[in-house]
């Protein structure tokens, strides 16, 4: 799912979408290797990277999906 993202997350430039791709897939091997390896693999810094990066993601997102399909967005 996270390399269908250079494709899909068309408003942003191939660089960009690249740029989000590695970072996510970096957080999520880090992810992998806290659930998997060794607990305590995520420190306090990683994490609020990883909070900071997600949510300025979905951010990216929601533009991307209310000038392609707003109709796929809640009207809460």
């Amino acid at each position: 799912m996270i390399e269908s993202l250079e494709y899909t997350l068309t408003t942003l430039n191939s660089d960009s979408r690249e740029k989000w791709v590695r970072k996510i897939k970096a957080h999520s091997q880090k992810r992998n290797t806290t659930s998997y390896d060794s607990a305590g693999g995520v420190s306090p810094s990683d994490l609020a990277q990883i909070i900071r990066n997600l949510t300025s993601f979905k951010e990216q997102v929601e533009i991307c999906l209310r000038e392609t399909h707003p109709e796929l967005l809640r009207n809460d």
